[in-house]
């Protein structure tokens, strides 16, 4: 008995321990299509069905908003990570202050990336994407600065609202 105990106890521990991530890599997380950007009740996003509904509930008291979600992939899981913010946040071989930002690139090239947060009690990031023109085409990607990792990309264009 007192072995079936112990044999229950060690397949538990090995189920639930979790490698510790040694490094991020290039496209393991990737954003879900389901973004969208609003202004106050109203899509700010060229060709994105479903935003002028998600928009009804956004106040965004004047400011343009881009709602993401994101997702790790099966390596980001494998190496260790749990969720995104840990993908961004989590301290590996001493790089000190893992930071990430939406990194920004136009036309014109890279512009200044932008800086998100998570939204409390959900699994969407937000975004102040203001500085951003209107009528002009951006490619989004994910980056984790100290590593320089980034995830797949999005592209927006912004359209105007008033």
């Amino acid at each position: 008995m007192k072995h079936l105990f112990l044999a229950a106890l060690l397949s538990f521990v090995s189920l639930t321990a979790h490698s510790v991530p040694t490094r991020r890599t290039n496209g393991s997380v990737s954003f879900k299509q389901n973004f969208c950007a609003c202004n106050d009740q109203r899509s700010v996003l060229v060709s994105r069905r479903g935003c002028e509904a998600f928009c009804l509930e956004k106040e965004t008291y004047g400011l343009d908003i881009l709602y993401f979600e994101l997702k790790l992939g099966r390596k980001a899981i494998a190496q260790g990570f749990r969720n995104v913010t840990d993908w961004c946040t989590m301290v590996l071989n001493n790089n000190t202050n893992p930071h990430c930002v939406l990194e920004v690139r136009s036309i014109s090239g890279r512009e200044a990336p932008i800086s998100f947060s998570l939204i409390p009690n959900g699994n969407f990031f937000q975004a102040n994407i203001a500085t951003l023109a209107t009528n002009k085409t951006y490619v989004l990607n994910l980056k984790e600065l100290t590593s320089g990792a980034k995830s797949d990309a999005i592209l927006i264009q912004k359209r105007r609202t008033r």
